[in-house]
């Protein structure tokens, strides 16, 4: 396969994962959407893999890019999964990793778009967008569960 085709495998793949994520949000999180989504970001992770490990070009930085918007989403999906929620011991470790590894997610779609030159430079940005979504819901849940009541 050439570099093209993986940059646009990886593209499609994180705008796959993405679309299901709004969906499953808009249907109240559907079990087998939900499942669907999970399945669909393991498959980018594993595609984004594999191009870091085989081009160290553009397409390398596309993928840094997919994996640093995946990976806050499946810390995010392991809690979900295991159903932390406040009266769950030690929830706020799961936050504190959330949040870490958000920030580094940012530091590398920060990079990821100062390496790109082409038609993908915007592709970090959107990803941010998202990821602005997801920071905004974690922190009103974080402060929500804080509250005295």
């Amino acid at each position: 396969m050439t570099e093209r085709q993986w940059l646009w495998i990886n593209f499609g793949s994180v705008t796959a994962f993405i679309f299901f994520i709004l969906l499953s949000l808009i249907t109240g999180g559907q079990d087998a959407l939900v499942i669907m989504t999970e399945i669909l970001a393991v498959l980018a992770l594993i595609v984004a893999g594999v191009t870091i490990v085989y081009h160290r070009s553009e397409a390398m930085w596309v993928a840094v890019a997919a994996a640093a918007y995946i990976v806050p989403w499946g810390v995010f999906a392991a809690g979900y999964e295991l159903a932390v929620e406040q009266t769950t011991s030690y929830y706020h470790l799961w936050f504190i990793f959330f949040y870490i590894a958000f920030t580094a997610a940012v530091v590398f779609l920060r990079k990821s778009f100062k390496q790109l030159n082409d038609e993908f430079k915007l592709f970090p940005v959107f990803l941010l967008f998202f990821h602005a979504m997801l920071l905004l819901y974690m922190i009103f849940l974080h402060i929500w569960w804080l509250l005295p009541f």
